[in-house]
């Protein structure tokens, strides 16, 4: 401020001395060239005079005016200026006692550290108990900081100093409260410099980020423990993305399908789930990513590396952000292969006759009824009952009856088709459903039946000839029966023949030598 009125009388004084200048020198050359009486010439240099003090009187007045205005106007801008400064200044510490962000200022010169209510706040004390709102840098350090970040603030804090950089920076430490309890606190701070580029001051703000920390380490050790479950885990545990590649997998789930972590980073879900079990699996993923569902389980087939299938129970739970976009899945895979061929094994065994390998009553039903339901074509229905099967077991054992009905369970095999039921319904009974067949197949199966049994009659030479008493029935496509009435139709179809061969068989049996010649033949 000082400056601006020594240039203003120095531009001042040089202007009125080139005007005086000129004046004398232009106004007496032209008294000597316009005037040649002297009392004339004497009489003009007085008036000259005096417009000389007019004019430049008038020319000085104008000159300073108009400099002290522009002067005036810069001082009142200047003002205005710092008021306005003082008044953000007065806001933004209001602003910051307000949000109680602990802001604070350091002399680049005196070291002096200033600082705000807040900031005794995060230390626990206050202006009162500390004598003011300042303190000498290096006390406060040595006071408050903790003391394994003292080194830290302090070449963080000189690195700032000495660096020309007027960016902000932040660093965190720890401060240990008069209480003694330590809390983490982020520092972020910015340096002020003159024109020259020294160090003038450095503003501050802490902010107590304690929790925060808190929350990190609590994090780091979660993720460690997930970590740790996630690799020692006994069960398939896999981290998948949302179009389905495997982000993640531990060594169980390898194992289980027998491809390396590189070869699954490779591939997707969808590569190793059997085509049956793909659709099912995609609704649900699909619900899942819409928040239907919190979870969801299901047990699917894999494909192993070598080609065959693995069962797996699958548990999959999505992972979504702090907004709730979905980021990706978890997934527990318990290999159940050995279970599935256990059920497999005991469902086989729920519906199999053990000593014919053929269905029993239940499975034929079953299976039966189910294709009477599904199919709308023609159905034959065949009872087979083996004759003799009481006599066998009285006179030769049930060895030898055992024997009686597999030799019948393997003619039958031979004769129908693999679509074809067939099953053990009772001890002697053999029922067999044939569906698609014409009139004309019917009789090239039954021809087919009588043929094979002669052939094992005359190839093997039992000593009880296999004989069969065959009744049947049929649906047709616009009939609705169960397989109950077609049962009882082919049964009674079954004993008309059995009584006309009863006579037969009392007649060759009533005899006590040579009966078991005349049955063969028969």
């Amino acid at each position: 401020m000082q400056m601006k009125p020594m240039r203003m009388a120095l531009h001042t004084s040089v202007a009125y001395a080139l005007f005086a200048a000129l004046w004398i020198l232009l106004s007496d050359r032209a008294l000597v060239a316009l005037v040649s009486d002297p009392h004339a010439i004497g009489r003009l240099s007085i008036y000259k005079g005096w417009a000389f003090v007019a004019v430049t009187g008038f020319l000085l007045y104008g000159t300073l005016r108009n400099q002290f205005q522009r002067w005036q106007r810069e001082v009142s801008e200047r003002k205005q200026a710092e008021e306005s400064l003082r008044t953000s200044q007065l806001r933004l510490s209001e602003a910051m006692d307000m949000a109680r962000l602990a802001y604070w200022e350091a002399d680049g010169t005196t070291g002096v550290f200033m600082f705000n209510d807040a900031l005794y706040d995060l230390i626990g004390t206050s202006a009162v108990r500390e004598g003011g709102y300042t303190m000498p840098i290096e006390q406060y350090f040595r006071k408050f900081v903790h003391p394994d970040d003292l080194s830290m603030v302090h070449r963080f804090v000189e690195g700032i100093r000495s660096s020309d950089s007027d960016r902000p920076d932040d660093f965190d430490a720890r401060l240990v409260r008069v209480d003694g309890e330590v809390r983490h606190i982020l520092t972020r701070l910015r340096v002020l410099r003159g024109p020259a580029g020294q160090n003038t001051k450095i503003f501050g703000i802490n902010q107590d980020i304690t929790e925060r920390k808190k929350t990190e380490e609590s994090l780091r050790e979660s993720e460690s423990r997930f970590r740790g479950a996630f690799e020692a885990s006994g069960i398939g545990m896999v981290l998948v993305a949302l179009d389905g590649r495997w982000l993640k997998v531990n060594q169980s789930f390898c194992d289980m399908v027998g491809y390396s972590e590189q070869e699954l980073l490779a591939k997707t879900f969808q590569d190793l789930t059997h085509p049956d079990d793909l659709k099912n699996d995609l609704e649900y993923v699909q619900r899942l990513i819409d928040d239907q569902i919190p979870y969801y389980r299901l047990e699917k087939r894999y494909y192993h590396r070598d080609g065959y299938i693995v069962w797996g129970a699958l548990s999959v739970s999505l992972v979504r952000d702090a907004r709730g976009y979905p980021l990706y899945f978890v997934g527990q895979i318990e290999d159940i292969t050995e279970k599935k061929l256990f059920e497999e094994k005991l469902q086989t065994m729920l519906v199999t006759d053990e000593l014919t390998g053929l269905y029993n009553r239940k499975g034929f039903f079953e299976l039966a009824s189910e294709k009477l339901m599904l199919a709308s074509e023609r159905h034959v229905l065949f009872f087979a009952d083996l004759d003799c099967m009481k006599w066998i077991n009285d006179r030769l054992g049930h060895r030898e009856g055992d024997a009686a009905l597999a030799t019948v369970a393997r003619l039958l095999k031979d004769t129908f088709r693999e679509s074809d039921i067939i099953g053990r319904i009772g001890g002697d009974e053999f029922s067999i459903l044939v569906t698609g067949a014409t009139e004309d197949e019917e009789e090239v199966l039954l021809a087919r039946l009588h043929h094979n049994i002669e052939r094992f009659n005359a190839d093997r030479k039992p000593s009880i000839p296999v004989s069969l008493s065959i009744g049947f029935s049929h649906r047709e496509p616009e009939d609705s029966r169960p397989l109950e009435a077609l049962l009882a139709e082919a049964d009674e179809s079954m004993y008309e023949k059995k009584r006309c061969r009863r006579r037969i068989e009392s007649e060759v049996f009533a005899s006590p030598t040579g009966a078991l010649a005349e049955y063969a033949g028969f």
